[in-house]
């Protein structure tokens, strides 16, 4: 099989047409129809030239790396970094066989084994980026038969390609921990976090990354005049202990919606503190277009964000970008 009929099948998996038919429409190319119209137009793109086998692996990077993710922000002090202060260091870092697939280039893999497979290693002066792709499983119950004392639990196994990213800001002291999320609803992928993190340690110490704590985030999230997101479920208790959960009248609404909730806070006592937010960023002029759906489980790591949705890098720029700023305190 060639590469292009590897990207093509991926490109089809990650079930994106909507994505690649915008592709198509920058390239003049028709873009309606069935995957199996789409792909004969990418073919016959490529054939003309309009459309080059790099472009096509822009495309692919541009819809698996952004998207149903965890992911754990950090602050990066690059000091702490010294096997990574130049190209030909970093490069010594990699085994012979990913110095020749993966340096600089993507080895497109897909299907991969039980074991990560490290597909690129990129490396620039401001930024290093490494993508490792992984057979993963999970499962979901099917039913519950009780004899007696003993309860018996099926469950269906699914197997996925899973794709993670560390991207090491150097030119702003920042670093990003990317996990793919293969299963509905948000899990403690603590050990999938620990996992990265191992396979990380090759290249730079533990000690050179600081959680970003998004407190002040989580913070302004629970005021009502904050317009950038849409609450649509909220977790917190009281300086009591008590448990606050609230979640909006309907889907497309606020918890703040109707006055409910606003009313119901009299009877907080003291300070809030957030557990859980489950919030959509609304559409901002030339940055999104859409709403992008995140939740934050703060209890379980102060530092994490959740994609529940496939977006473009654009969209999961812009988020990450208010995120940290709010965290920061610069916004």
């Amino acid at each position: 099989m060639t590469r292009i009929e590897r990207i093509l099948n991926l490109l089809e998996s990650f079930r994106s047409k909507a994505q690649v038919q915008r592709f198509l429409q920058t390239k003049e190319l028709p873009r309606a129809g069935t995957w199996e119209v789409v792909r004969e137009n990418i073919e016959r793109g490529l054939k003309s030239k309009k459309i080059t086998e790099e472009e096509l692996v822009v495309l692919l990077e541009d819809i698996e790396e952004h998207g149903d993710q965890y992911i754990y922000l950090y602050d990066f002090e690059t000091a702490k970094a010294p096997r990574l202060k130049d190209r030909a260091e970093f490069a010594k870092l990699l085994t012979d066989h990913e110095r020749d697939r993966s340096l600089d280039k993507l080895s497109v893999v897909e299907k991969p084994s039980t074991e990560p497979t490290l597909v690129s290693a990129q490396y620039s002066e401001t930024q290093i980026k490494l993508k490792w792709v992984q057979k993963r499983f999970f499962r979901q119950p099917l039913d519950e038969h009780i004899d007696g004392n003993i309860a018996t639990v099926r469950y269906q196994i699914f197997d996925t390609r899973a794709v993670d990213l560390a991207i090491l800001d150097f030119a702003h002291g920042k670093a990003s921990l990317c996990v793919q999320k293969i299963e509905p609803g948000v899990r403690d992928y603590k050990k999938q976090r620990k996992d990265l993190q191992d396979r990380l340690a090759r290249f730079v110490d533990a000690d050179a990354f600081a959680p970003l704590d998004l407190h002040l985030l989580m913070k302004r999230m629970d005021g009502k005049n904050f317009a950038e997101i849409r609450r649509r479920r909220y977790r917190a208790t009281d300086a009591n202990g008590g448990l606050i959960d609230v979640t909006s009248p309907a889907e497309s609404e606020d918890i703040y919606d109707g006055g409910l909730y606003e009313v119901g806070r009299d009877n907080y006592k003291g300070s809030v503190a957030s557990l859980q937010v489950n919030a959509y960023w609304t559409p901002v002029a030339k940055k999104i277009e859409r709403e992008i759906h995140t939740i934050f489980p703060y209890k379980q790591a102060v530092n994490a964000v959740v994609f529940m949705q496939r977006c473009t890098k654009q969209e999961r720029d812009y988020v990450l970008s208010r995120i940290e700023a709010i965290a920061r305190g610069k916004s």
